[in-house]
């Protein structure tokens, strides 16, 4: 792993490369942390015990408040971006970013809204998990199912819009959770026809309203 510390229009950046694929640099005068390099990321433990370890931008990650993704990064590793707290928008250049690995954005409790690629065909668990202050998510239009606790107790979203390309939605039974669990979702509306409206926030069991339970469009 190579680190370094340069300086670039008289701003202080750091920046390391990791396994050869992505390169990163951190601004630490406006909080900006930038994400290069061809091909996929590896995944990271959302704590620093864990299998992988943490991602090395997370030791800025009370200071990163918005994220630039390359054009050449095809995948966004587990816990790539987790607790980030005060972090505030993602931006994708177009590019070829298929994957979003799970918990990759959880507890970024400060991330209002994020638009999801349309390159992006699948998202890992609890991608969006606990990112209380959310509001508004597009989901990419090849995207071909919501696992659990992607969107779990995002307590400020209250609208979702689901795509034609999914095909399931995850249901929550006993310990495990639906994709929208905890969350504030009131309607959903999916495709261009469906619009199912909850009266509670949608928790693991919720047989009471059928349709959170499991969504599965033939």
């Amino acid at each position: 792993m190579l680190c370094l510390v340069f300086a670039m229009n008289g701003k202080a950046w750091a920046q390391t490369s990791v396994d050869g694929e992505i390169e990163w640099s951190f601004n630490a005068e406006n909080g900006t942390l930038l994400i290069a390099g061809n091909g996929a990321m590896k995944d990271y433990s959302n704590h620093s015990s864990g299998t992988y370890g943490m991602a090395p931008w997370l030791i800025y990650a009370t200071q990163i408040k918005s994220i630039t993704i390359g054009e050449g990064v095809t995948r966004i590793g587990n816990y790539a971006f987790y607790d980030c707290s005060v972090l505030e928008s993602v931006t994708f250049n177009p590019g070829s970013l298929t994957y979003m690995g799970s918990g990759a954005f959880c507890a970024c409790e400060q991330l209002k809204s994020i638009i999801i690629p349309n390159t992006v065909e699948e998202v890992g668990s609890e991608v969006f998990a606990y990112c209380s202050s959310l509001e508004y998510i597009q989901l990419s239009e090849n995207l071909k199912s919501l696992p659990s606790g992607m969107l779990l107790y995002c307590t400020s979203l209250k609208e979702l819009i689901i795509p034609n390309s999914v095909v399931e939605v995850a249901g929550g039974s006993g310990f495990s959770y639906s994709a929208f669990t905890g969350a504030a979702i009131e309607t959903i509306t999916f495709g261009s026809s469906s619009i199912y409206t909850f009266l509670a926030p949608l928790g693991p069991e919720c047989s009471k309203y059928v349709q959170c339970r499991l969504i599965v469009r033939e």
